[in-house]
């Protein structure tokens, strides 16, 4: 197999996986709790964003303000 056929068979069976992870999350805990997840998961996904939103050019930007020094 190639490289491409090796990628697209771990990306396809890890959507499968989360799809029946998914599924059984979804039915196991029932409706209440599973909207309280999702709505913790909501919030983690929104406040992970705009936390990281300006941390890769920072990342890049300061090394390379002071070219002579070590770091």
């Amino acid at each position: 197999m190639t490289g491409l056929s090796w990628l697209f068979v771990e990306r396809v069976l890890r959507l499968g996986v989360v799809l029946v992870t998914g599924i059984y999350v979804a039915r196991l805990p029932g409706d209440t709790i599973f909207g309280h997840l999702n709505y913790a998961t909501g919030f983690v996904g929104l406040f992970f964003a705009l936390g990281s939103a300006g941390i890769d050019d920072i990342l890049v930007r300061d090394p390379g303000e002071a070219p002579g020094e070590a770091q």
